[in-house]
């Protein structure tokens, strides 16, 4: 059977599958280059990210804290005592003990285990590219890999461990749902798939759940608006969408009850204004002609950068040229992004975000370049695929020539951004000097303030480790807090 040529590079069924053995040692090669990026993340195996970085701090919190309940109490957080004088943690749009990433916290403990974390986000973004461009879009092998390695190596996953901000990693899984849902045409357990994997996004991922909605109802109405236009129209695009959404809503309910319930009682700000980097990047920068050093004082505005080097955005030109009707679509999908990316750098009638931003959780977004900047990576990254396959078809000089622009486009992303992994997890561990006391208490910061953001921020996992609860810890909810501390701490 044909594939289906619409503007998405979609295909119908029969898929190819991993079973000749150059896809399996396609995907051997892959899996080697990841690990290989990834080692030096463990360089420093009792070492943890900067102890002045608030999100990772925070991330390590969580996880102590579902670590003592499962381990310690035998049960899942329905309520704590550890925070806020006791709140039903697993309500928390944060907590992670219904997420898989805390098997690992409960066998190693918080600062191992986010290593293995680190390390299985890249795996998992990695397979996921290279599942969706040679099983489902059947691209070519160089192909395949080239997009998996620029997708793991270009800056946008490193700085993002880099920064802290680990609820952001679970946007590495949109290849992944967006595999299962073009084989759902095949079988609807591929919907089970991709609901399982939502699931995941739904525990801790914070705004990703709803980007996924966003971009995958796009690509399924292109997909309506492709069959209308061919004079066989048919909903059964959006209606398999929204099975899988409902799907995973349904597996997510343990999570989205009290969640909603929790919020009610907190004084979170559901409304945020739109914010950019002080220096506002140029778009050529933020397609990534330089390499990202998290030694550059202006690191901190390079999250927004996609780290791809100029070889990629020029194979996605090659692409586009080659063959237009595969790469109208996620060239399209490209321009979105970067509009929704650049909000404050385009005219107001280009704002598209500014729109957005009227929705509500979109309206919860501060910066946008920090999430859509992930979906102009993925376009690229497709981008790139198309290309290789296109210069493989050249008979033997077209192989060659594929391997080596294969090899240009993941080896300078790779070479730049492995040094950020040696980076990441460099700092010891804090002692808090924790007072040693008969029974349970609880401290606050030492002014007695409800938003110190530097005991907030820096303190809490330190003192939870010791079994010390905390009152005035970092919470976007600002939940209600009633107890008297024992203790005030500087």
């Amino acid at each position: 059977m044909k594939d289906a040529r619409g503007c998405w590079g979609s295909a119908k069924s029969p898929y190819r599958v991993l079973t000749t053995r150059a896809d399996v040692w396609a995907l051997l090669t892959l899996v080697v280059l990841v690990l290989v990026f990834a080692a030096p993340l463990f360089a420093h195996p009792g070492r943890m990210r900067d102890p002045e970085n608030g999100d990772t701090l925070n991330y390590y919190l969580h996880l102590e804290l579902a670590r003592r309940s499962i381990i310690g109490y035998g049960q899942f957080p329905w309520w704590t005592p550890y925070v806020r004088g006791g709140i039903p943690l697993v309500g928390h749009p944060r907590d992670v003990s219904l997420s898989p990433v805390v098997v690992p916290a409960l066998i190693l403990g918080p600062i191992p285990a986010v290593k293995v974390i680190c390390l299985g986000v890249y795996l998992a973004a990695a397979v996921g590219m290279f599942y969706l461009t040679r099983v489902v879009l059947r691209l070519s092998r160089a192909g395949s890999v080239a997009a998996s390695v620029l997708f793991v190596t270009a800056v946008w996953l490193p700085a993002r461990l880099v920064s802290g901000n680990y609820d952001e990693w679970h946007l590495v899984l949109f290849p992944l749902v967006l595999a299962f849902y073009y084989r759902s045409r095949e079988h609807w357990r591929y919907l089970i798939y991709g609901a399982m994997v939502l699931y995941v996004t739904i525990i801790d991922g914070k705004y990703v759940i709803v980007l996924f909605g966003l971009y995958l109802g796009l690509i399924a109405g292109a997909e309506l608006v492709h069959s209308a236009l061919r004079r066989r129209p048919t909903l059964l695009p959006l209606g398999r969408l929204a099975a899988m959404f409902a799907l995973a809503a349904l597996l997510a309910t343990v999570k989205i009850v009290p969640m909603t319930q929790l919020m009610r009682g907190g004084k979170a700000a559901l409304e945020s204004p739109i914010v950019e980097p002080a220096e506002h990047l140029s778009l050529v920068a933020r397609l990534g002609v330089r390499p990202c050093d998290p030694g550059d004082p202006t690191f901190g505005t390079r999250v927004a950068d996609l780290g791809t080097w100029f070889a990629a955005p020029l194979l996605c030109v090659l692409a586009l040229a080659a063959v237009p009707r595969r790469m109208l679509g996620w060239m399209a999908l490209l321009a979105l992004s970067l509009l929704l990316m650049n909000s404050r750098a385009v005219p107001r009638w280009m704002d598209l975000f500014g729109l957005l931003h009227r929705l509500p959780v979109f309206s919860a977004i501060r910066k946008p370049f920090k999430y859509f900047n992930f979906f102009a990576l993925f376009a690229i990254c497709l981008g790139v695929a198309h290309a290789v396959t296109f210069v493989c078809r050249w008979g033997l000089v077209g192989r060659a020539a594929a391997v080596v622009l294969a090899l240009l486009t993941g080896a300078v992303p790779f070479v730049w951004h492995v040094r950020l992994n040696a980076h990441i997890f460099s700092a010891q561990p804090e002692d808090p000097k924790v007072v040693r006391a008969d029974g349970f208490y609880s401290v606050a910061a030492f002014d007695g303030s409800e938003h110190g953001q530097q005991y907030r921020m820096f303190k809490d996992f330190f003192f939870v480790r010791e079994g010390v609860g905390v009152l005035n810890w970092y919470d976007p909810l600002n939940l209600p807090c009633r107890v008297v501390p024992r203790y005030r701490v500087e």
